[in-house]
Parts: C-alpha cells; sequence; structure tokens
C-alpha cells in the first residue's frame, strides 16, 4: 500500500482549517493545520510536506508570500 501524503492546510478562518483538515484526515492523509503564514513556514522549516493548502489572502503574511518562502526552504533541502 502507497503512503498517503504529508499535508499542511495553512487558513486564517478556523472552519475552513477545520473541514480541510477533517475531509484529508479522513481520506487517510497526515494532516498539519497553521493558523497564519508566519505559522505555516516555521512548521515547514522542521518538517517537509508533500502538499500545501494555503490562504492567499490572510492577515500578517499572506499565503503568496509565505508560499514563496516555502519554496526557498524547499530549495535549501536539495543542498
Amino acid at each position: 500500500m502507497a503512503k498517503k501524503a504529508s499535508i499542511l492546510i495553512c487558513d486564517d478562518e478556523e472552519i475552513m482549517r477545520d473541514v480541510l483538515g477533517t475531509i484529508m484526515s479522513s481520506a487517510g492523509y497526515k494532516v498539519d493545520l497553521a493558523k497564519t503564514g508566519e505559522e505555516a513556514v516555521e512548521m515547514y522549516s522542521h518538517k517537509p510536506y508533500d502538499v500545501v493548502l494555503m490562504d492567499v489572502s490572510m492577515p500578517g503574511m499572506g499565503g503568496l508570500t509565505a508560499l514563496e518562502e516555502l519554496v526557498k526552504l524547499d530549495a535549501k533541502s536539495w543542498y
């Protein structure tokens, strides 16, 4: 049996995090939840994820900025 992907879900709206987390967990995926872009970057720096679902519009670090930071972290892991 193939390993299910690990997923990081980042959304400032609790209901969206909970709904997406529940759906993905019930499908057998390993899911972690972040409330902010900053929290997502911190989590990703300690653990790589196969998939990141990111809200684009959030207070503080927005989703696009956070994704840019995740790409930088991911690139470092190749060296």
